[in-house]
């Protein structure tokens, strides 16, 4: 959809080279490991450096260049920024990340509708109103409950988890998105995507429960 340096995008090659580097031990071969490891670092560090504004008190979207070479900050608030901590760049409580988690929950979230949150502001992707910044995704809402799971806020994880359950047809099925106001689903329906996410947040939940001993949420 568009070309720059992004910061999901970014987070993904972080957490690439940090598993290259852990299997490259596995191998025995120590010097790529280290190598992938300092590369890995320099990445993070141009993520916090360029990729995390101060003024918005957010991560961007991206930066790019224009026709003159000029750096541009892509502002635009999207639910990929989410996945910023689970790539491992940034500890899910630090400031910046807690800052972004709000801005993505604020901007995002379907408030005049059935709830969930959107892809990103001005999603243009099946559109259905400009009341709203797009319309609800299955994987979106996950990755905000994945947040909510891993810094111990367990009711709002389970109210997200919830509304996941509630969209899946009487099949049992999840569909990629949804009509804002009626709850259709849209676009593809069974979704594979949706049903792994949902699986791995139900598996995620359920460990970061234990690990905090609250045996009366554990899910059999």
């Amino acid at each position: 959809e568009r070309r720059g340096i992004f910061t999901y995008t970014a987070s993904t090659v972080y957490a690439g080279l940090i598993a290259a580097s852990k299997l490259a031990v596995l191998v025995g071969n120590k010097e790529e490991s280290v190598l992938y490891n300092q590369k890995a670092e320099e990445i993070r560090n141009g993520i916090l450096t360029y990729l995390y504004d101060e003024e918005e008190g957010r991560f961007l979207r991206g930066i790019y260049r224009d026709k003159n070479g000029n750096i541009i900050k892509d502002k635009t608030v999207e639910s990929s920024l989410l996945l910023v901590h689970e790539f491992g760049v940034i500890d899910p409580e630090d400031y910046r990340m807690v800052n972004t988690v709000r801005a993505v929950e604020d901007r995002l979230w379907i408030k005049n509708g059935i709830g969930g949150l959107a892809r990103y502001e001005n999603d243009y992707y099946h559109k259905v109103s400009d009341d709203t910044p797009g319309n609800p995704w299955i994987i979106t809402t996950l990755w905000l409950a994945n947040w909510y799971t891993q810094v111990g806020l367990f009711d709002r994880a389970f109210q997200l988890i919830n509304w996941v359950i509630k969209r899946k047809t009487q099949a049992g099925l999840l569909a990629e998105q949804f009509h804002p106001f009626t709850g259709e689903p849209l676009s593809v329906c069974p979704l594979t995507w949706s049903h792994s996410s949902f699986c791995y947040s139900i598996q995620k939940l359920n460990k970061r429960l234990i690990e905090d001993k609250t045996p009366d949420y554990v899910m059999a």
